[in-house]
């Protein structure tokens, strides 16, 4: 009766409507993070949907109409569930239109304040849609780029529906002995005969011979026959040369930051005694108000670039005053045990702190059982000016860091990004207590 929008890792045999896979976890949850501020349906699960008592805080910040508690009307409800439907399949602009004339009405009749809460959900959709990048028209197709130094060489994917990019793929190859048309080929074969939805229209940068098999065998799958087309002007032609240029970037970044990461990976095992070249270095910062709301965070940089799919955030509950050190304990424990689950352990664990921060951490692992480097990184106490200091478990003193350095120019650059993460989160939860303690009175 009162349907939610729910992230799952497979379909089940049921009557659920799905939508996806989507490869991005973090864009899937930018998505419905958009929708839920712009759409007052329920997230809750149906367990606590049917046993609460009275709205939540979700209701209270305008996220949620409660159907719960309140009385709402279904046949308004159904109609944000299609809305929702619509903004999944690419359909913003049906949305959007919806909202301008809710917004238009309110206007009319004088209620300013209800036409100002439309205007803002119509910015936060558009906002939202224009992170698509370039427009299309309504057709689905995909968009193959290449980009070769040599034998190296980059392929990109660009998927379009319903004129709006929602999603990309790129490979790289380092041993491209073949020419590109074969290989464009192989590439073509290979990721159509997996399990992947084939649209009307494949767009090439370069003629392929030989692709009948392939269109046959397409032909035979989907019950018609896509077209392949290798666009020589107009909207078509630029759209190839976004995707060359998507393959040009993940060429750069895969054939030249990695290799220059591998020197700043020595760079801080050398200057820093690890045990390895830290290929996945992972951070920890906790952040709280006169202890109240403890709030972790972890982030996590693989090869010098942020993975924001690895990034985790901690509400900590139960610590009777401010203890920065039990809380740095508890995240440690709770963020290992999980990358034990998952067999996914950092390289390098870098903590915001200095030695004592350096030390709960460090005993964390060690009653896991858990083998990792861990560093500390701590502004100077006494003036801005001296430079900031890495705490080591080997070493009573620390040790200064040098700023003209790559890797420790990294250094702080994930420490400053778990302290923003952590401060983002911590926030949020001061926001929804002071909403909690204003709705008690």
């Amino acid at each position: 009766d009162w349907p939610r929008l729910e992230v799952v890792r497979k379909p089940k045999n049921d009557s659920s409507l799905y939508f996806g896979p989507y490869t991005s976890s973090y864009k899937l949850r930018s998505l419905l993070d958009a929708i839920n501020k712009v759409l007052p349906l329920r997230t809750c699960s149906d367990n606590i949907f049917y046993n609460r008592q009275r709205p939540c805080l979700e209701h209270q910040i305008g996220r949620c109409c409660a159907p719960c508690c309140l009385q709402v009307s279904r046949e308004e409800y159904k109609s944000w569930i299609k809305q929702a439907i619509s903004i999944l399949e690419g359909k913003v602009e049906s949305v959007v239109a919806y909202l301008e004339g809710l917004m238009d009405k309110a206007a009319g009749e004088l209620r300013f304040e209800d036409a100002a809460k439309y205007r803002d959900k119509i910015e936060i959709l558009k906002e939202y849609s224009e992170q698509g990048g370039l427009r299309s028209d309504d057709e689905a197709r995909d968009i193959f780029g290449i980009y070769r130094e040599g034998s190296l060489l980059a392929l990109s994917v660009l998927i379009y529906r319903r004129g709006r990019l929602v999603d990309s793929f790129s490979y790289t190859f380092e041993h491209a002995a073949l020419p590109d048309e074969e290989i464009l080929l192989d590439a073509l074969t290979q990721y159509y005969t997996v399990e992947k939805e084939v649209p009307k229209e494949i767009l090439l940068p370069l003629e392929v011979k030989e692709a009948e098999p392939l269109i046959a065998l397409l032909k035979k799958r989907c019950g018609r026959k896509p077209v392949f087309l290798v666009p020589k002007r107009g909207l078509k032609k630029r759209l190839i040369e976004l995707a060359n240029l998507n393959a040009r970037e993940k060429f750069i970044t895969t054939f030249y930051q990695e290799r220059n990461y591998a020197e700043i990976a020595k760079e801080l095992q050398e200057a820093f005694s690890l045990s390895q070249c830290p290929r996945r270095i992972e951070a920890v910062d906790i952040s709280h108000f006169q202890g109240s709301n403890i709030s972790g965070a972890v982030v996590s940089f693989y090869e010098g670039q942020p993975d924001k799919e690895r990034y985790r955030l901690f509400n900590i509950r139960g610590l009777s005053e401010q203890d920065d050190f039990a809380a740095i304990s508890e995240v440690i424990k709770r963020h290992l045990t999980r990358c034990i689950r998952e067999n996914f352990l950092p390289d390098l664990l870098l903590i915001d702190g200095g030695k004592n921060q350096l030390n709960a951490a460090k005993k964390s692992a060690e009653e896991l059982n858990v083998e990792i480097d861990i560093i500390a990184l701590a502004k100077a106490r006494s003036s801005s000016k001296k430079p900031e200091r890495v705490f080591l478990p080997s070493r009573d003193e620390p040790l200064p860091l040098s700023l003209s350095k790559p890797s420790s120019k990294l250094l702080i650059k994930i420490r400053d990004e778990v302290h923003r993460f952590v401060i983002n989160h911590h926030r949020k939860r001061q926001f929804k207590s002071s909403l909690a303690e204003e709705a008690s009175y």
